[in-house]
């Protein structure tokens, strides 16, 4: 596959930039924005693919799903925008259900594959390690719990699963019965 997603990592584990790219460009230190210099410039990083793809547009996409959630955990990304094309034509495939369908395919069997998971999952535990990136969380989460909107919204899930378990739980009484 000719596209890539990748990150650069600082020596702590923390994500300081995601891209879109093809070739080498991963490696490229050229046609970097200032920011970008101000980070990476005498530090020792990581460069790592993070997923390949078959279309530029594909590739966008995860590009600006990855950014909104590394930034959500608290990484602390140089990267200006949301990334991705911000084009409308890359805003209009997001609302085809098919285009969205796929995305969520494709990505949920880069969980699926082990080596993929493995990373993730150990990428995940060295953040947690870091003082620094557990107090943001701890306060992130913090001030999430006193939104009632999101109180509200976890109460819903948390009900949810428990009607869940609660159905399968008769599912399998009846069954068993039988």
């Amino acid at each position: 596959m000719k596209y890539y997603t990748y990150a650069h990592i600082l020596p702590d584990g923390r994500y300081f930039y995601i891209g879109k790219g093809s070739g080498s460009r991963l490696h490229q230190k050229i046609q970097r924005e200032k920011h970008w210099h101000d980070v990476a410039d005498g530090i020792k990083y990581t460069a790592q693919i993070l997923a390949r793809w078959e279309t530029e547009a594909e590739a966008y996409e995860h590009e600006k799903l990855l950014v909104a959630c590394f930034r959500d955990l608290g990484h602390p990304l140089v990267n200006r925008g949301i990334g991705g094309s911000h084009s409308d034509e890359a805003k209009a495939r997001w609302q085809n259900t098919e285009f969205r369908a796929k995305m969520e395919s494709l990505n949920k069997s880069r969980w699926e594959d082990t080596k993929y998971r493995s990373l993730m999952e150990t990428n995940i535990k060295n953040r947690w390690k870091d003082p620094e990136y557990r107090a943001r969380m701890e306060a992130l989460n913090k001030a999430r719990w006193q939104d009632p909107e999101f109180r509200a919204r976890m109460r819903a899930i948390a009900l949810e699963r428990e009607a869940k378990k609660r159905e399968a739980k008769q599912q399998a009484a009846t069954t068993s019965q039988e």
